[in-house]
């Protein structure tokens, strides 16, 4: 149902936009076709009125409450008689009071699901909720530059439709069409709240001179959207073939962006590796701080993260515990059996071990 109301919206909008393409001499023929027959509800008697377009005729007036109940649907039968309900939509007037107007304004880029917006606008601008009255509005006033727009709300309480319903009933009349009294008593009505859907008016069958306006309607419609549509569709593909064009660079600058990435890849990794890794000051250091004053180192190497050490010392037994307590060494073991020098009486020693760590120092 809500997806029907909002194409009924929008048709409304679009016919009404439209018709400022009808020349105005086929607009009034239109106007003259639009039959309501309004029952206002908003004075103390009945007043039983005849539109045909703008044109308004007072069929009767009914005192109601000097008649009683079979005496009122006798009068109301007499008035009704003198229109064709079969070409005319019915229409029930309330009190002006028991309506609200309420001015909104809105963003321009509302007015396409206008009415769903001020579904929830309800409860923040009137003092009920939403699911407590019936509603409709008519768009005031646009402002093309500033992309406002300011819609004049009018809600009703369900209460108040209902009881105007069971009113009618009584003499076998069911509104399609419920507005509320404005200053002009004669005015035709010029809102329906009950286009929120429930009690909506049942479809109506078209007469021929309606299918006609219809047809000259599409045609009009035909004529003002196919050559909009048609440039439309040029500058499309225009800005088709440029999106097209600046794919293709964006996809170059990107492959060039990922190659300059990979090239300062590729130049900071040794950077990092040298600065992640001991330099071979921080290994004499660092094996100075170690050794006792009695031992000699007479070869180092450093291959990778390796240290090869030989040389004499003392007691070359505890080399290896001194090597392995050090928090940048790791791993350390004799390279080949410690031997004796005849000629220093010093122990010969080979060791290995791997670098764990920063310089301490």
């Amino acid at each position: 149902m809500r997806l029907g109301l909002n194409i009924r919206g929008f048709l409304d909008w679009w016919f009404g936009e439209l018709a400022g393409l009808v020349p105005r001499r086929l607009r009034r023929i239109f106007a003259r076709r639009v039959r309501v027959l309004l029952f206002d509800l908003s004075q103390d008697e009945l007043v039983l009125r005849h539109y045909r377009g703008e044109r308004c005729q007072i069929l009767g007036r009914i005192d109601l409450a000097g008649l009683g109940a079979a005496a009122q649907s006798e009068s109301v039968r007499a008035l009704v008689g003198k229109v064709n309900l079969g070409t005319t939509e019915v229409a029930a007037r309330l009190p002006a009071s028991q309506g609200l107007r309420k001015a909104i304004e809105l963003p321009s880029a509302a007015e396409p699901d206008l009415r769903q917006t001020l579904f929830f606008q309800i409860g923040y601008k009137t003092p009920f909720t939403p699911e407590e009255v019936h509603f409709d509005y008519r768009i005031s006033e646009r402002q093309p530059k500033a992309k406002r727009l300011t819609v004049e709300l009018t809600v009703v309480p369900k209460s108040a439709v209902e009881s105007a319903f069971n009113s009618l009933a009584k003499w076998g009349i069911e509104p399609t069409i419920v507005d509320v009294a404005e200053d002009d008593p004669d005015a035709p009505p010029r809102l329906n709240v009950l286009s929120d859907g429930e009690h909506a008016p049942p479809s109506k069958t078209w007469s021929p001179p309606d299918l006609v306006l219809a047809g000259l309607a599409l045609v009009l419609l035909a004529t003002a959207v196919y050559l909009p549509l048609e440039r439309q569709r040029a500058t499309a593909e225009a800005l088709a073939a440029e999106v097209v064009e600046a794919r293709s660079e964006a996809e170059e600058a990107a492959r060039l962006r990922g190659e300059l990435q990979e090239l300062i890849r590729n130049i900071n990794v040794p950077r990092e590796q040298k600065r992640q890794s001991p330099s071979v000051l921080g290994i004499l250091n660092e094996l100075t701080r170690l050794f006792p004053d009695d031992t000699w180192l007479l070869e180092l190497r450093i291959s990778g993260g390796e240290v090869s050490v030989s040389g004499n010392s003392s007691a070359a037994s505890k080399l290896i515990g001194l090597i392995d307590a050090s928090p940048m060494f790791q791993k350390p073991q004799f390279r080949s059996p410690v031997t004796r020098d005849a000629g220093t009486g010093l122990e010969r020693f080979s060791v290995s071990f791997e670098v764990a760590g920063e310089d301490p120092s």
